[in-house]
């Protein structure tokens, strides 16, 4: 499930990027702002566990320097 304030419709072809991410996919079903894609073909599962990573160490990063720029 993707949200988005950009309005889709089934059956629209969508790239989705996310980080070193890159599918092709349709949308195959709309909610107010949600929608699901079926992808041209399957996502690895080890890029999205690597992409995943990259998500936790940039949020820690972030909150280190919060939290140093705070004392």
């Amino acid at each position: 499930m993707i949200q988005s304030v950009t309005p889709v419709r089934p059956n629209d072809h969508v790239v989705l990027n996310c980080g070193t991410i890159e599918a092709y996919g349709r949308v195959v079903w709309t909610r107010e702002h949600n929608f699901g894609i079926e992808f041209d073909a399957p996502i690895e599962e080890e890029e999205i566990v690597r992409q995943l990573d990259r998500s936790h160490a940039v949020v820690n990063r972030r909150h280190l320097r919060v939290v140093t720029g705070d004392e």
